[in-house]
């Protein structure tokens, strides 16, 4: 629909009223056009450009990890019991929700990406609308790589970057891109030492 629901999110540790972290530390700007968030966001983060950007997807092995894991195991489950309880009609039901859980799995993994800049990360994921969450490398107070056995054997990681205001994960991310990201983090934080607030 050519609209955009913008949030700003400010630093959020040490405070200690749950209720209050809610009502204060975001800021919504709903509905607004692409290009009044694109200057929205110019006046927080003047050079990003989180639109532009060339993203990395994650591994096809986020799809098929869902599918194998969670959704054909219910399916057949579901499928199984509504069969003996309804006779053949009741195999129809559950074969309709594993359609839909399918494509609703599939466009996430298609919107899942990750990319950056000499100053911003950018990661892009969503279902059927697509967030694009943007922070500067230097902002980043921790950085988690994990990986599965089977990951490793794939090199693929798990990325995941602590920041004042919360957590951002990318599953499935291939390890070369991954190495030379952290690394850069790494760098900037230590070579600016920023102040986190």
């Amino acid at each position: 629909l050519g609209r955009v629901n913008l949030y700003f999110e400010q630093n959020v540790t040490g405070r200690t009223n749950p209720n209050e972290l809610k009502a204060t530390h975001k800021l919504l700007v709903p509905s607004v056009t692409v290009a009044e968030s694109d200057e929205l966001t110019s006046n927080v983060f003047s050079a990003q450009q989180a639109r532009h950007m060339n993203f990395e997807p994650i591994h096809i092995r986020f799809f098929w990890r869902q599918l194998m894991l969670w959704i054909l195991p219910l399916t057949v489950l579901a499928s199984i019991v509504s069969f003996k309880v309804l006779g053949v009609t009741g195999a129809l039901p559950p074969l309709l929700i594993l359609s839909a859980m399918v494509t609703l799995t599939y466009l996430r993994w298609q919107r899942w990406g990750i990319a950056s800049d000499a100053t911003y990360i950018y990661v892009r994921k969503g279902i059927i609308g697509i967030d694009y969450w943007c922070f500067p490398l230097a902002k980043v107070q921790q950085v988690e790589v994990r990986q599965s056995l089977f990951m490793r054997r794939r090199r693929l990681s798990t990325l995941g970057f602590v920041l004042a205001s919360g957590r951002v994960k990318i599953p499935f991310v291939a390890t070369d891109f991954a190495s030379p990201l952290i690394e850069r983090v790494l760098y900037e934080v230590e070579v600016k030492k920023p102040g986190w607030m």
